[in-house]
Order: C-alpha cells, then structure tokens, then sequence
C-alpha cells in the first residue's frame, strides 16, 4: 500500500453559484474513533451535485436546501479502497478492502427509523452532498458502522452510480412488490436511472414495458424490456392495456418530468373502490372476515349453498402465508385446494380480482363463456396440461379477491372461497368484504 500523504487535491465549491476550483494542498483527514480512511479509486458526477453547486438543490417539499457545509468537496457516486483503519474499528475490517462512497454518511442507528430499516429519514443523518465532503477528492474518511462494504471482483470503474441512480431504481422495483410474471411499466426507460429499473425488474421475473423516445427503443429491448412504448407516438395508457388485458401491476416513474407523473395509475390494474379497501388488515382481521364468510355461506338459501373453502393469505414472502384457512361444513373436496391456489395465483400474478380478469377475457378476447378458458390460456401462453384448455397454475373463476388497505401501493393479502358457484363465490367475498370494513 502506498504511503498516505498529508495533502491531496480536491474539486472545490467555495460559495453556492460559484465555480469549482481544484485545489491542491487540501488535508487529508485522518480516521478517528470507528472510522476508515479510503482512497478514492473513481468517483461518478451526479446532477445534484451540480445543483447543490448552483444553490439550486431543493428538498422533498421543494423548499430550498441551505444548510449546506463552505467550502464544500461534493460527490457521492465513488469507490475506494480502505488505506488505513481508525481506532476501535472492527476487526473483520481490513486494509485494502473496497467500499463505496455514497449520498448517506453517518446515522444515528437509534432513532424509529434506522431501527425499521429506513435511515434515510434518520434526523441526526448527514450526508456527503450537503454536511460531509464527498468523493470529489483523494482520500475520505468514512463511518465505518455505516460503510457500503463492496465484492472484491467487482469492477470499480462502473460501479460508482449504481450506488446512487442504481440505489434509487432498485428501492423503485423492490417497493413495487412485483412477483415472477408480473407487468411492470418503467416511464423514461431509457435514462439514467430507467435503464437500471428495467435491468433490476427483468432480473425478478417480471414482464417489463419499457416507455421512452423512439430512439431509446433498441436500447431498452436490449436490456431485457418484453415490450416498448414510444411515448411520442403511441398513447401509453391504451397501448399497455393492449399488451396486458387489464393494466400493469405497478409502474415506476424514473422521468423527471411533470408530464410522465400524469397517467402512472391509468396504466396500473386496481380494484381500489373504497368500500372494498381496509383501512388496516392484520391476522385479527383475517380471522373476523373469514369467520363472516363461514356464516354468510352458512346462511345462503339451500339453492346456492354448498360446502366451500376459505382461505386468507398474506403476501410479501417468497410464498403466500396462509393466516385463515376453514371448511364451512363437511364435504368439501381435495379439488377445492388445487381451486383456491389456482385462484390465489391469478389475484397474485395480475392483480385484481379472478373474476374481473374473466370478465376482461371475454370482452377482450370474444370468446364464449366455455372458451374463455382457452383463451386466457393463448393470450398470456400459460401452461396447460389437462383436458378443457384450462391453465395449469391459474383460474378466472370467480371467487379469489385481492385485500388492499388504504395508503399502501400494492396487494396485501388474497382470500378466496372455492365451493359455490363461481358467480356466487365472488358475490360473497365482495358483499362480505364490505361489510367487514364498514364495522371496522
């Protein structure tokens, strides 16, 4: 390891407006208590670098930023190699690992948030944009309980911005909560923080749309996009309604622009009346709802009642946790599982009640009501072993309903009754469900 100097060169903002000045015989800091020094090996520029430079920079309610450090070393898109280790550093650290510099510097790992995983809102947090010189400089020193600690193969001269746009893209994709098959739109596809998106979701299976120029569209394709939009010319709404049959799981806006916030919902699938929506939805709910359902199906004229299944899943695992789960009476069949998980399935993969989606087939496709099967089978080229055409892992039989609470993107949970008629399993779910939230 080279011997660390006593000055270094930095790019220096003296005053916000001003220009940058490189200066040379700025100090080198030396790491104190729990603390590394690194050696800036690359370091990439963000635009609100730029802005903080030009007093431009504004908050989350778009309120002037002004607390910010003069003069200032800015830059948080850089990768070092650790050169020397403060006091009181933990052992497994090592001289000559690599770490990434980002926008976080230090957090107080106490506060509500930084304890729920959320430390971007920690109120004691600094960072090397405004607080803490940043990467635009030779050697820093860093937060060693803080420290984006990086793979030894990995390649220092690209990875600088993923950890700011590629940060920012994956939190997109992960808070989408998108499943293996699910449709997710990426607006400005092809940008900075688009083309990361749309590698992020391909990699968890999804169905992305990519919406962008025309002249973005090979490149976006080449990512791993299943379809591209050119804004442009195409109405995106109605074309991701053409490619999906109902609309997007969700939809990630990475343009800066006010125009591509106008639509994000149009082109997502929801079923968000606010009768049917839970103001909060715990086990406790799960267990009065699906003890409504038992008596409302006990209840039902002897024309219309059979013994059903009724099963309550939760979602946000790697599989659905079954959290409610009854016979109304004996006499259901080993069928009715292999119905509820095909059911469940449909809810989880598209979004919206098993129902509505036959209700969309048959408008869409044309087909008649034995057909229609066949149909959902063609147009999303699902598996299909057994007789009739029908999907192996799906139905779009009714009876299998998304739970949704109010203020949070996204499908909670599913429940499901298989049984009755299939017009009738949904007309009780929907009916049940309504109920149960207007007494809560």
């Amino acid at each position: 390891m080279d011997e660390i100097p006593q000055t270094q060169t930095v790019a220096l903002v003296r005053e916000l407006g001003g220009s940058v000045e490189f200066r040379e015989g700025y100090p080198v800091p030396t790491p104190g208590s729990n603390e590394v020094l690194a050696k800036v090996l690359y370091t990439g520029v963000c635009q609100s670098d730029l802005h903080t430079k030009n007093g431009t920079a504004a908050g989350a309610d778009g309120n002037p930023i002004t607390k910010i450090k003069l003069p200032h070393v800015g830059g948080h898109e850089g990768v070092g190699q650790i050169v020397a280790l403060g006091p009181n550093c933990d052992p497994d650290l090592k001289v000559g690992g690599l770490v990434g510099i980002r926008f976080a510097s230090r957090i107080c790992r106490r506060c509500e948030f930084c304890l729920a995983g959320t430390e971007q809102y920690c109120v004691k947090g600094t960072n090397h944009l405004h607080h803490e010189d940043g990467s635009f400089q030779q050697y820093i020193a860093l937060d060693a309980d803080n420290l984006t600690i990086l793979p030894d193969d990995i390649d220092p001269k690209v990875i600088g911005p993923v950890l700011c746009a590629g940060v920012t893209a994956y939190k997109a994709v992960l808070n989408a909560n998108i499943r293996a098959g699910n449709w997710l739109v990426v607006v400005g596809a092809g940008g900075g923080l688009g083309h990361l998106a749309v590698q992020y979701a391909k990699a968890q299976g999804a169905l992305v749309i990519g919406v962008d120029a025309a002249d973005k569209r090979d490149f976006v394709l080449g990512l791993g996009a299943t379809e591209f939009i050119d804004f442009t010319s195409t109405d995106p709404v109605q074309r991701v309604h053409e490619i999906t049959g109902l609309g997007a799981h969700a939809v990630v806006v990475t343009a800066g622009s006010a125009k591509a916030f106008a639509h994000p919902r149009d082109l997502a699938a929801l079923e968000s009346n606010p009768s049917v929506l839970f103001p909060t939805f715990t086990s406790s709910t799960a267990w009065t709802l699906g003890l409504a359902l038992r008596e409302r199906i006990l209840s039902l004229p002897p024309t219309q009642r059979k013994p059903a299944l009724i099963s309550i899943t939760l979602t946000g695992g790697s599989e659905p946790h079954v959290i409610f789960q009854c016979a109304t009476e004996p006499g259901t069949v080993a069928d009715n599982e292999v119905w509820v998980r095909r059911k469940r399935n449909t809810v989880l993969r598209w979004g919206v009640s098993s129902w509505l989606m036959r209700q969309k087939m048959l408008s869409s496709s044309g087909a008649e009501a034995s057909e229609v099967e066949a149909a959902f089978v063609r147009k999303f080229a699902l598996t299909s072993t057994g007789g009739g055409g029908a999907a192996d892992e799906f139905a779009i039989h009714g009876g299998a309903f998304p739970i949704r609470v109010r203020g949070v993107d996204g499908i909670v949970g599913v429940v499901v009754v298989s049984g009755l008629k299939q017009e009738d399993d949904h007309q009780v779910v929907v009916e049940t469900v309504r109920e149960v939230i207007a007494k809560m």
